[in-house]
Order: C-alpha cells, then sequence, then structure tokens
C-alpha cells in the first residue's frame, strides 16, 4: 500500500517535470530568436569544414591553382594574408591582457 502510493508520488512530480520541461524548452526557444541566426551560420561553417576535411584535395586544388597561373599575385595575396593574421592574434593577445 504505502509503495503504491509513493509510486503515484512519484508518476505526479514526473509529469510536473515534465511540464515544466516543456515550457522552459519553450521560453528558451523563444528567447533565443535573436541568436539562432548566428548558430545556423556558424553549423553550416562547421558543417563546410567537415566536407573540406574529408575532401582535402579541393583545398590543394585551391591553392595551388592560383600559385601555377599567377605565381606573384598569389604570393602577394598570401603575404597580406599572413600579416592580417598576425595583426588579428596581436590584437587578440592585447584584448585578452585588458580583460
Amino acid at each position: 500500500m504505502i509503495f503504491a502510493q509513493r509510486r503515484i508520488e512519484l508518476e505526479v512530480r514526473r509529469a510536473q517535470l515534465v511540464a515544466r520541461s516543456r515550457t522552459l524548452r519553450a521560453q528558451v526557444a523563444q528567447l533565443s530568436g535573436p541568436i539562432s541566426k548566428p548558430f545556423a551560420i556558424a553549423d553550416r561553417i562547421g558543417a563546410g569544414m567537415g566536407w573540406l576535411l574529408a575532401h582535402p584535395w579541393w583545398l590543394l586544388a585551391a591553392v595551388t591553382v592560383p600559385l601555377v597561373m599567377r605565381p606573384a599575385r598569389a604570393i602577394g595575396a598570401a603575404t597580406r594574408i599572413w600579416a592580417g593574421w598576425r595583426i588579428w592574434k596581436k590584437t587578440m593577445r592585447l584584448v585578452r591582457s585588458l580583460t
């Protein structure tokens, strides 16, 4: 008899928790509306990176073709990209040191 009553109490509590969980999920979905697009973009970038890692020869081709076709322009672009990356790293170090 005591076990049956305890089981009923647990079932009622479980139903209450499921209802609360459903309500909280709906609230989170509503509140996360403004950030859903950036997350969707991040998901697509992640999927693209996964594809690129599975097919690395496309990356090799994307680097090799411009280098073969116009070496001077490719080297200039690579130099600008390298400089930009270094500036980014220094900026991030500065931001981290300020916080």
